[in-house]
């Protein structure tokens, strides 16, 4: 039943914004697009496995094992589940206390530019990662292919499977390298 709850404050959340002028209309949801269903932290039990892999009960649904990337630390709010171009996946979303430590490093200007993805006031270069061009390659050539496959049919459905794999995980490559460069950064 949470599940169901949390459409509707979203929805009520949605609206809220829409009266307070910071938000445009929300739109109806369609299926494929942002598919994913929330609980909230107190209806959900983790239990660990093994080194790589945690188990997570969900209500109406029972024991789901997920890859543990890490511990889980403080209290958990909500757990979202949610459907990917590579996937399900799981997201707990904890309220965790800690100290920040005061920076005494010094100031780093950074220029995004065309030719170089980063330029930092130090005169060092930062590229994306090559792969992504062979990538971009691929996933063209796949476009090519759906654009020829008739709309409805099971070979579009798996033609546009290949394009959103293929997006995907280049989304997840420049994502990896802008985590890497900003904590290179900040260090």
């Amino acid at each position: 039943m949470t599940p169901q709850q949390q459409a509707l404050r979203d929805l009520d959340r949605a609206y809220a914004n829409v009266l307070a002028g910071r938000a445009g209309y929300p739109s109806p949801r369609k299926k494929g697009v942002n598919d994913a269903f929330r609980f909230q932290g107190r209806e959900i039990e983790v239990k660990r496995l093994n080194g790589k892999w945690s188990a997570a009960r969900l209500p109406k649904i029972g024991w789901v094992k997920f890859r543990a990337t890490r511990l889980l630390r403080g209290k958990t709010l909500n757990v979202t589940v949610s459907l990917a171009a590579n996937g399900w996946h799981i997201a707990f979303a904890c309220e965790i206390d800690h100290a920040v430590a005061a920076n005494d490093l010094p100031a780093v200007g950074i220029d995004r530019g065309v030719a170089n993805t980063l330029t930092l006031s130090t005169g060092e270069h930062w590229w994306m990662p090559a792969g992504l061009a062979e990538i971009e390659r691929r996933k063209r050539r796949a476009q090519r292919v759906l654009a020829r496959r008739k709309r409805g049919s099971s070979r579009h459905a798996k033609a546009r499977r290949r394009v959103a794999a293929l997006q995907a995980r280049a989304a997840r490559i420049r994502q990896d390298w802008r985590h890497k460069a900003s904590l290179d950064v900040a260090r």
